[in-house]
Order: structure tokens, then C-alpha cells, then sequence
């Protein structure tokens, strides 16, 4: 009877072992989305539906008392009933419980000796201590070298005499913080008055439970290695403290010193309070962070040359650097650190905003070799926000703002059909009124759309609702929506043509022969190809999505020139492969109306571009119209 009750508290292990993460990612997800189907959080966690719920099950039954994970109308939600025991459970109490049959135990204990040893280790007393065979260690020595390596450490060894880390203080308390602390809490303990301490400046910063809990380990990591007489000795790279001269702070570190009889280093001081340094831009002291502005700029201008260098585009620099001057700054400490954010758009991001998501993926390749700091998915989607933001929100904004109606009614009719559409609207939309006899002589360029109660011959690029049923809510709000969600680029600042192109030429062959047509067909300035051939020679067109996108300034022509060409095999140009080709003239200068156009061009290429598995089909496209077809098939064109 015994021998079963050992055999079931070791089966039980082994799957803790193989759950523990899943569970956290479950968790994790669950708290930033209120309900989730069960479609989507299979996808995240890459188990089927039926694997994913016997998780749940098991995970519901470690949350007892604490929390549960709920259904309702099939989705998941998380029901949150202790809330400190849950806290307990997110800094991560569900590990504590694991034994040496847990490979990410015995590499927290294998990296927890190498760290706190000065000499070398050798591998027999490693497998003595753990109670395992010699090549289980060597197998977990291996795991260990591949973790390492990302924070700038290696192992040294030496035959018959054993292994040692070889790196800095920093990365070392790094490795303690993510692969050591939460199997090894206890090492780490905190006096109460100490907590009680870090729980105050989380209140005063704002600061995360996430953020604050990493606090707690920090604090407790720097007391034990300065207490073992490592410290950092030198400047930490790249980050910034922004709080090192609070008051608050120094109060804070006097009283460790004081408490744990410790004297911390300058660097252990900036090291100890990074957490507060990586919070969220939405709380900022703007008198502590000034200072730091101008190493932030140089970064930002860095980014925006690179932008510029790829793309035709026109942003407004200072109006972006002081939405994301605070974000940037608070994310290089991120990076700094290897602060993982949480995906809280998973691919949402890059699905809805396909262009913008691309301009921060450039920002954050600037961001990497200034740095030589690798960015997450999670950052550049964060990124990829404002980009989104300051291309669209301002003008589309400001566009929503300006509602022109025509009627040709008497002037009570009129001004109660204005007021009919404010109530509908809302009050944040500016109505302008013209009648019958004026309206021929307004530019209505400048308005989000027009209402009108006859039919009108106005500009077609302009959204026209004719008011037919004006005191049917539901259908002016129908109009309404149709006008704001639709997705096209308008195809009246477009010129565009279609291409089948050569798989006998090369892409440079190809391009030419597209430029050539277009140029003999009085669509493009005559200089266009030497301006491309130098915009190539500084920077390839060729992007990683199977696209390429040869573009440069059309100088004496209004119009925005498309030319898509397609092959219907990919063609290799080096370790690249092209299937679509986006050839665009860009206008030098550009009217409201053309640079929507634009950047609707833009996101559309991108939202082609991610769209992997649709491009061996446009690549059998045609023609123009077969190609435009297809994208309104797949849900790409509206």
C-alpha cells in the first residue's frame, strides 16, 4: 500500500512538471482577457480543444479556495476568490512544490551552485547532490549553456576538473531572478518591515503586481549576493535610473542597508530598484525623467531614419516622439533587463495594422543593433500602437469632425434634419450645411462624408448618403458604419496596373521592365528608374514576407502609381524568395485625400504580405481584375 501511495505521489509529479507551464500561460492569458473561446486559447496554448480542458480541470483543482477557471457561453473566464493566495500563486508558489524529476528544478539547483560557487563544480558531485545519473546532468548542462547564452554568460571547463560560469554580477542576478528565485524562494526571504516597505513604493509608482512581486525577488536576490560579497561593479548598459534621486528611494535603500547590515554598491543601488524604472508609461514623473530625453531622441531619430529610408511617408516626428518618448523609455529598461511583457494583442496587432506593425518591426531592428538587445513580439506590437495611432486616429479624427449636409428643403426642414443627424452622431461631429444653389461651389474634399436629401454630383472619392429614411435611427447609423469601417483604398488616386512577370529574367530584369512600361506609358517621370536603382543600391526593397516593394518619389504627376507584378513560381534572389512585386510612384506632393490613400496602399501590401498562404494563388492570377477578384474572396478588399 505504501509502495502505490509513493508510486502516485511520483506519477503526480511528473505531471506538475509537464503542466506547471502550461498552467501559467493559462493563467497569465485569463487575466487580460475577461472571456476568450476555447478556439483561441488552443491556439495560444498549441494543445487541442480536449487536452486544453483536462488542463483546466487539473489546474482548477491546484486553485481550490483561490480561483476558478469558468464557462460560460463557450468562452473561459477566470473567477478570482483569495485574491492575496492568488497573487502567492502568480509569483510562483506553483513551482516551489517540484523535485528533482522536474528538469527546470535540477537546472534551478545546477545554476543556483554554479552562481554562488567562485571555483569550479565538478559534474559526479552535481549528480550526487541531485541523486541523479551523470548523463541526466551532462543533459541538463547542455540546457543550461543554450539558456545562458541569452544573457551574455558561458560555462568554462575543464577535463577532471569541472565546470565554473564565466560573466557579470548582472546577468548572474538575472539568471538567479528567472531560473533560480521561485524553486528557491526561501534562500531569498524578506523581513516583514522590508515588504511592507516595497508595497508602499508599489502604491506610490503605480507599480504592477507583476512588477511589484519582481520587486520583492530583486530586493531579496541583491541581499543575499551582496551579502555573499558579489556586487556589480560596473555601469549597468543602456539603462536608465529614473528614480535614483527620489527621496523615496534613497529612504528606501538606507533602510536595507540598516536592516541587513549590507552596504550597497552605486550600481547594486540602481540594480535593486530597476523594477520601478520598467513601469507603465501611463504613470510617468515627468520632473525625474526630463533629464533622460535626449539619449532617447537620438534612439527615436535612428528609428525614423530607417522608416524614411524605406518608405515614402510622412510623420509628424515631434507629435510621435512625445506620444512614445515615455513608453520608449520605460521599454529599452525592459530589454535592459529581459523584462518578458505579456502578449495582450497575440497577432491582433499585426493582423488589423499590417503597416504599422511593419514600421515597428523596423524601429525595433534599429532598437536591437543600437543596442544589441533582442526585442520581443510583445514590444513591437506595443510599438506598432502608436505608429498606428499617429498615422490614422489624428486625420481620420479630424475627418469624423466634418459632416457636410445638402438639402433642398426650406430652412426649418434643414436645420431639423441637422439636428436629427447630431442626435444620431453625437455631439463630437461638426455639421456644415449647404443648399441646393451653394453646394456646387464647396470643396468637399475636406469632409468624412456628406448627407444630402436629392442626388448630387460631387468628387466620387467623397462618401455621399443620400438621406432617405432620416428618422429611421438604425439605418442612418447603418449608412454611417458602412462608411467607417470600409477598409479600401480609394482606387481614384490610384493608378493601377496588373503584371505577369518573367521567371526567365532576374527580379532587377523584372522591375525594369515594369518601370520601362510605365514610363513609355506617360505614367512615370522618365528619371523614376535612376532614383530607384540609387534608393536600391542604399537599401533592398526585397522584404522577408515573399513581397518586394521597389518604390520611390514620381516628381510631376498627382497620382499614386500601383503596379503589381506577379510570379507564378517564387523567384530566388539570394536566400530570398519574391512571388509579388508592388511597384509605386509616390506623388512628391501629396493632397489629404492622396495620403489616406497612401497609407490604406501601405497597409494593404502588408496585409497581402502576411498572408502566406494566399500568395501561390496570386501568383496564378492574370490579370488586374482576376487579382482584385481573389482579394475580395480572401477578405482582404472590401
Amino acid at each position: 500500500m505504501l509502495q502505490e501511495g509513493k508510486a502516485e505521489v511520483k506519477e503526480w509529479r511528473k505531471v506538475l512538471v509537464s503542466l506547471v507551464k502550461k498552467w501559467y500561460l493559462i493563467l497569465n492569458t485569463l487575466l487580460v482577457k475577461e472571456y476568450i473561446t476555447v478556439e483561441k486559447l488552443s491556439d495560444i496554448t498549441q494543445t487541442t480543444s480536449q487536452t486544453l480542458k483536462k488542463n483546466i480541470e487539473l489546474l482548477n483543482d491546484q486553485l481550490k479556495g483561490i480561483a476558478s477557471i469558468l464557462w460560460e457561453k463557450g468562452s473561459y473566464y477566470l473567477y478570482i476568490e483569495n485574491y492575496s493566495a492568488f497573487k502567492e500563486i502568480m509569483n510562483g508558489e506553483l513551482k516551489k512544490d517540484m523535485d528533482f524529476n522536474s528538469s527546470s528544478k535540477r537546472i534551478a539547483f545546477i545554476l543556483k551552485t554554479l552562481l554562488n560557487t567562485k571555483g569550479f563544480v565538478t559534474m559526479d558531485s552535481l549528480a550526487e547532490r541531485i541523486e541523479v545519473s551523470r548523463g541526466t546532468v551532462n543533459k541538463d548542462v547542455k540546457n543550461i549553456k543554450k539558456i545562458i547564452s541569452d544573457f551574455g554568460i558561458s560555462l568554462y571547463g575543464i577535463p577532471n576538473k569541472g565546470i565554473k560560469i564565466v560573466g557579470d554580477e548582472l546577468n548572474r542576478r538575472l539568471l538567479l531572478l528567472y531560473y533560480v528565485y521561485d524553486y528557491y524562494f526561501a534562500d531569498y526571504k524578506l523581513k516583514k518591515s522590508t515588504v511592507e516597505y516595497i508595497d508602499k513604493i508599489a502604491e506610490e509608482y503605480q507599480l504592477s503586481n507583476y512588477n511589484t512581486a519582481i520587486m520583492k525577488k530583486v530586493v531579496g536576490i541583491t541581499l543575499d549576493r551582496v551579502g555573499k560579497g558579489f556586487y556589480i561593479n560596473k555601469e549597468i548598459p543602456y539603462y536608465n535610473n529614473y528614480e535614483g534621486n527620489s527621496s523615496f528611494i534613497k529612504r528606501f535603500l538606507y533602510h536595507l542597508e540598516k536592516e541587513y547590515d549590507i552596504a550597497l554598491g552605486p550600481y547594486d543601488r540602481d540594480f535593486v530598484i530597476f523594477p520601478v524604472n520598467i513601469r507603465n508609461s501611463a504613470y510617468v514623473k515627468k520632473e525625474s525623467m526630463e533629464k533622460y530625453e535626449k539619449g532617447i531622441k537620438d534612439l527615436f531619430n535612428d528609428m525614423i531614419r530607417k522608416i524614411r529610408a524605406n518608405f515614402m511617408l510622412e510623420l509628424d516626428d515631434n507629435q510621435l516622439f512625445e506620444e512614445m518618448k515615455y513608453h520608449l523609455m520605460f521599454m529599452v529598461n525592459r530589454l535592459v533587463f529581459h523584462i518578458e511583457s505579456f502578449n495582450l494583442f497575440y497577432d491582433e496587432i499585426e493582423k488589423k495594422y499590417p503597416f504599422s506593425y511593419e514600421l515597428a518591426k523596423m524601429a525595433a531592428n534599429v532598437i536591437e543593433s543600437r543596442l544589441m538587445i533582442s526585442v520581443a513580439q510583445p514590444e513591437i506590437s506595443y510599438l506598432a500602437v502608436y505608429f498606428e495611432l499617429i498615422l490614422y486616429h489624428k486625420d481620420r479624427e479630424n475627418r469624423q469632425k466634418q459632416i457636410a449636409i445638402v438639402s433642398n428643403f426650406g430652412k426649418g426642414t434643414s436645420m431639423l434634419i441637422k439636428k436629427q443627424i447630431q442626435e444620431i452622431l453625437g455631439p463630437e461631429v461638426t455639421i456644415l450645411q449647404f443648399s441646393e444653389q451653394n453646394y456646387t461651389k464647396q470643396n468637399f474634399k475636406i469632409f468624412f462624408a456628406v448627407f444630402t436629401t436629392f442626388p448630387i454630383e460631387i468628387d466620387k472619392r467623397i462618401p455621399v448618403i443620400q438621406v432617405a429614411n432620416l428618422f429611421d435611427n438604425n439605418w442612418v447609423i447603418s449608412e454611417w458604419n458602412k462608411i467607417e469601417q470600409e477598409q479600401n483604398f480609394d482606387i481614384a488616386y490610384i493608378d493601377f496596373s496588373f503584371t505577369v512577370l518573367d521567371e526567365e529574367k532576374s527580379y532587377f530584369d523584372n522591375v525594369k521592365f515594369m518601370i520601362c512600361r510605365l514610363i513609355k506609358d506617360k505614367k512615370l517621370n522618365p528619371n523614376f528608374i535612376n532614383l530607384w536603382q540609387e534608393r536600391e543600391k542604399k537599401q533592398s526593397t526585397i522584404f522577408e514576407q515573399g513581397i518586394a516593394f521597389p518604390h520611390t518619389l514620381n516628381k510631376g504627376f498627382n497620382k499614386i502609381v500601383l503596379s503589381v507584378g506577379v510570379f507564378k513560381n517564387q523567384l530566388f534572389v539570394g536566400n530570398q524568395s519574391i512571388q509579388i512585386v508592388f511597384l509605386a510612384g509616390i506623388p512628391e506632393n501629396i493632397d489629404d485625400g492622396a495620403e489616406n490613400s497612401l497609407l490604406e496602399m501601405y497597409d494593404l501590401i502588408f496585409r497581402i504580405a502576411r498572408r502566406k498562404e494566399i500568395h501561390q494563388k496570386i501568383g496564378e492570377t492574370t490579370n488586374g481584375k482576376e487579382f482584385i477578384s481573389l482579394l475580395k474572396r480572401e477578405g482582404i478588399l472590401r
